[in-house]
């Protein structure tokens, strides 16, 4: 029997494993809101970095 896995950031079930909702959240997350909140989050914050440069 699978574990049932809930998305940290929406609360929806998740097929599969998910993924990894750092740096948003601990936990996993379905792929729309990795792909929504997470992927964002980290496109912002590198281009945050690269215009420090």
């Amino acid at each position: 029997m699978e574990k049932e896995i809930i998305c940290c950031i929406c609360g929806e079930h998740i097929s599969g494993y998910g993924h990894s909702a750092e740096p948003v959240k601990s936990g996993r997350c379905c792929d729309k809101c990795n792909k929504e909140v997470v992927i964002v989050r980290v496109k912002e914050f590198f281009n945050a970095i690269n215009k420090c440069k």
